[in-house]
């Protein structure tokens, strides 16, 4: 085996390791050809191919950009995709080697689905799912004489404002939550396309929470297009008020209205403020499981 720098003439030989290890039970959906070339070619991290016989049968990338995982503080992000065993071993021994060079992070992170083994030496520590919702079943948004939401696209919020209430619904969140920053807010709008989402529900005229989504063509088998949510938060002080099912709700009668037959999103199973069930109350359904691997960095000890 020979380990190689990742490079950009690697990347179809790559994504068919993806698209062979979706087909395995290791990813919900292939990852696509962007988000593969952005984690190649982040500063914050690393990526290598494995060479055997000439072809590349392994993939192994570390940094604070993974495939599938959402950004984290904490951890930087690992993924390994390969179609021969005996390079697990070796690959992960390079990725732990590279984490371990890596400023700040204390653990090494990667996602895989729930029928998949995990990494030697890596410990499960998280459930994500995947939930999708069938939109051709009619959903009425209730009316809520206090609760008014608001599209972006209206721009009666400032910019500053919807960062802020991102942040604050996400402060708490598990695992080393990335704040937002009003870059990184309108880095999204600009690569979001026409048909994104942005609400925000207001709670006697006070900012409540956010829900943000786009359409996404995802290779997961299905032919159609779907709509996907990125984020639901609601601030702590407007919890258990019903803030974000009339945000869901909302959100997919928005994509229902674009002619779209289905949502997804994903959702930390052991949230505290039990997401899932509100999912589940406006019509998702448990589609796929990721088991969440970390391993400790030793220097973080």
């Amino acid at each position: 085996m020979m380990l190689e720098p990742a490079l950009a003439e690697d990347l179809s030989e790559i994504h068919a390791l993806l698209s062979a290890a979706r087909e395995r039970g290791q990813f919900d959906t292939t990852p696509s050809m962007e988000r593969l070339a952005a984690v190649l070619g982040q500063q914050a991290g690393d990526a290598r191919v494995a060479r055997v016989a000439g072809r590349i049968a392994g993939f192994v990338a570390v940094g604070a950009m993974g495939l599938v995982a959402p950004p984290s503080t904490q951890a930087a992000l690992l993924d390994i995709v390969t179609d021969d065993e005996q390079l697990q071993a070796p690959l992960v021994d390079w990725a732990i080697a590279t984490a371990e060079r890596l400023p700040s992070f204390r653990s090494l992170r990667t996602l895989r689905g729930r029928g998949v083994a995990g990494p030697a030496h890596f410990s499960k520590v998280r459930e994500i799912w995947r939930m999708d919702c069938d939109l051709t079943m009619p959903r009425p948004t209730p009316s809520r004489g206090d609760v008014d939401v608001v599209d972006y696209s209206t721009r009666t919020i400032t910019d500053d404002a919807w960062v802020q209430v991102i942040n604050e619904s996400f402060a708490e969140h598990w695992g080393g939550y990335l704040p937002w920053t009003l870059e990184r807010w309108r880095e999204r709008l600009a690569s979001r396309g026409p048909v994104g989402l942005e609400l925000m529900a207001r709670q006697h005229s006070e900012p409540a929470g956010v829900i943000l989504g786009h359409v996404s063509e995802r290779d997961d088998g299905r032919s159609s297009p779907a709509g996907f949510i990125e984020v639901v938060g609601t601030r702590p002080s407007h919890r258990r008020r019903g803030i974000a099912e009339v945000l869901v709700r909302s959100a997919l009668d928005r994509f229902s209205q674009q002619g779209l037959h289905r949502a997804l999103l994903m959702v930390d199973a052991g949230s505290s403020t039990r997401a899932a069930e509100v999912y589940t109350r406006c019509g998702f359904e448990r589609t796929f499981r990721y088991a969440v691997w970390e391993v400790p960095l030793q220097r973080a000890r």
